[in-house]
């Protein structure tokens, strides 16, 4: 397949020099989205060459961006042309969904697995990330994670955690204890891209014992693999003095959704001085989704920090079998930020507690029209009559979605 790379150089004062990539392939193959991605034609090795040429030569956030997209389904799905400018290279876009497919072509993947040790990052991650969806066999790697370069072992992890060689996974358990942190921490990730639990007795010993970005890397991969074993050690990270790490813990808890970490997550949530972790842990009750929980999530609607009474609001709306409104829940609904109220009036309608059918009928005539919806939609799920001459005037509101929505719920309380 003929491919033709024109790189125009752009300088700007002050700025590095930038390139343009332009590929034409008269005869190359497109495909639609429907198509599986592993039968879709991958790239040959001049293919690849271009593709990392170009990326080394980019701006580093356009090549960032690239790489960001490479694996993310780029394809050519749309046959009939529509919402494309008009001079669109059609041979450039078959170039890009060639990009999409899994690498097949053995010179391609020799050039990949020598690019790994490439001195631009960006460029070596775009390297791993087609490798490791490559039709290459294990063997192939296997040795580059024995390389003396650890750049090449990280790499090749990445590789590894890419295209989840699971065959690999006791390789790179070993390699937690790698001499070079930032490859153990590669490693750590490359376990949680498996999610095997039979990972989760070494990534708990490097949580506990391993320097900072592998104990951060540890808890991430325990989240990943949702093994209530890993719980007892994540509760422990929860009192380490990294307010980063114990973020990472309470995410990971979540993940597992294990009520045994639902006390000390409360407990973050009333005392931790950093605000990150109260997010996150916050976030994780959510996801727990224990009744008990409430007050501790409700104590955080008292507080003036808007973006944390939202997610406590969200959180409370998740939790199973609570049949009480905090009653910060209540006074959130009246909050002047919209976000808030709206936030409150769908965790009221989740809760469905009758007490409350008066705060939501007060939003009915609220000035947001989603924070009216969320009202309206609340008091059918509490299916109270006493919410009846309220919602008969509001199906006068001039929004018609509004008035369909109060239509179904005067529906569903005459059913009750």
């Amino acid at each position: 397949m003929k491919a033709i790379l024109l790189l125009v150089s752009a300088l700007g004062a002050g700025a590095a020099g930038t390139a343009a990539v332009v590929w034409t392939a008269p005869h190359a193959a497109t495909f639609s989205a429907a198509e599986p991605w592993d039968d879709r034609p991958g790239p040959d090795s001049a293919r690849v060459g271009l593709l990392l040429a170009a990326m080394e030569a980019a701006d580093p956030v356009a090549c960032e961006l690239i790489g960001d997209n490479l694996g993310n389904g780029w394809w050519n799905g749309d046959a009939w042309g529509v919402g494309r400018l008009s001079d669109a290279r059609p041979g450039a876009r078959a170039a890009r969904d060639s990009l999409s497919g899994r690498v097949r072509d053995a010179g391609a993947i020799r050039r990949l697995a020598a690019t790994l040790g490439h001195e631009n990052p960006c460029v070596r991650r775009a390297a791993a990330a087609m490798l490791g969806r490559s039709v290459a066999d294990d063997a192939v790697l296997r040795p580059l994670l024995e390389d003396p370069s650890p750049r090449i072992r990280e790499a090749a992890l990445m590789a590894a955690g890419q295209g989840e060689r699971m065959a690999l996974r006791e390789k790179g358990e070993a390699m937690l204890r790698d001499r070079e942190e930032p490859v153990a921490t590669m490693a750590a990730w490359m376990l949680g891209e498996l999610e095997d639990p039979a990972s989760v007795g070494p990534l708990t010993g490097s949580l506990e014992r391993g320097g900072r970005q592998l104990r951060i890397a540890s808890a991430w991969a325990l989240g990943e693999i949702e093994h209530e074993r890993a719980v007892p050690a994540l509760r422990q990270a929860l009192r380490d003095p990294d307010a980063m790490l114990r973020a990472a813990a309470a995410d990971a808890l979540g993940d597992i959704e294990s009520p045994d970490g639902a006390e000390d997550l409360e407990r973050l949530v009333k005392s931790d001085p950093d605000r990150q972790v109260r997010l996150e842990a916050i976030e994780a009750l959510g996801d727990i989704e224990v009744a008990r929980s409430a007050p501790a999530l409700g104590s955080v609607l008292e507080g003036s920090d808007v973006e944390l009474s939202i997610a406590a609001a969200e959180a409370l709306a998740n939790l199973d079998d609570l049949e009480q409104a905090p009653a910060g829940l209540v006074r959130a609904a009246a909050s002047p930020d919209a976000r808030l109220r709206h936030a409150a009036a769908h965790a009221l309608g989740e809760i469905a507690d009758p007490a409350t059918v008066q705060a939501l009928t007060r939003l009915l005539d609220d000035a947001d029209p989603e924070v009216r919806r969320a009202a309206v939609e609340g008091l059918g799920e509490i299916g109270s009559r006493d919410a009846v001459p309220a919602l008969t005037r509001a199906l006068q509101d001039p929004d018609p979605e509004i008035r369909r929505a109060v239509a179904e719920a005067l529906g569903e309380i005459e059913e009750d």
